[in-house]
C-alpha cells in the first residue's frame, strides 16, 4: 500500500510536469522544479512535523531566488499555465519526499522501491490505454533502438539502483 500511494504521487507529479513543460524554455522549467523544497517545511508544519533549522533556511534561501528569477514579479509567476502546472509538480514532489520519509520509516528501502516503481509501471500502462482509447496514442511501441538503450538506462541504471542503493 505504502509503494502504491508512493506510486501515486510519483505520477501525478510526472503528469503536471509533462502538461506543465510544453511550449516552456528549459531554464524555467529546471529552476520552477528545482524549488519544490519550499514545500517540504509547509507540508511539515501541516503534518504537524518538526521543521528542521535547515529545511527552513533553505525554503528561505529558495523564495529569495524564486523572487530574483521572475524579478520579484510575482504576478508573472502565476500568469502562465504552464508555470502554475510545474509549481503544482513541486507540491506534489515535496509530498512524495515526505512521504518516503514517514511512510518508509520501518520499511525496507529496496522492496519499497520495487512496489512502487511497479505500481508506477501499471499507472503508466493504464494512462497509455486511457491515451489510446482517446485517440491521442497508439498501442505501438517505438522500435528505435536508441530509444530503447535510453529508456533502459533511465529506468533501470539511473532509476533502479539508485533507489535500491
Amino acid at each position: 500500500m505504502k509503494g502504491g500511494f508512493l506510486a501515486v504521487l510519483s505520477t501525478i507529479y510526472n503528469f503536471f510536469i509533462l502538461i506543465g513543460s510544453k511550449n516552456q524554455d528549459s531554464v524555467i522549467i529546471g529552476s520552477l522544479l528545482s524549488m519544490y523544497f519550499i514545500f517540504i517545511p509547509l507540508i511539515l508544519i501541516l503534518m504537524r512535523k518538526r521543521v528542521s533549522f535547515r529545511s527552513a533556511i533553505g525554503a528561505g534561501v529558495a523564495i529569495v531566488a524564486l523572487l530574483l528569477m521572475f524579478d520579484a514579479d510575482t504576478s508573472s509567476l502565476f500568469s502562465s499555465s504552464s508555470t502554475i502546472y510545474l509549481i503544482i509538480a513541486d507540491v506534489f514532489f515535496a509530498f512524495f519526499v515526505v512521504s518516503i520519509s514517514t511512510l518508509g520509516e520501518n520499511e525496507h528501502a529496496g522492496l519499497l522501491s520495487i512496489v512502487q516503481m511497479s505500481c508506477s509501471a501499471v499507472i503508466a500502462l493504464c494512462g497509455w490505454g486511457v491515451d489510446c482509447v482517446i485517440g491521442k496514442a497508439s498501442f505501438t511501441l517505438p522500435t528505435s533502438a536508441s530509444f530503447w538503450i535510453s529508456a533502459i538506462f533511465i529506468g533501470v541504471l539511473i532509476r533502479a539502483l539508485y533507489s535500491v542503493i
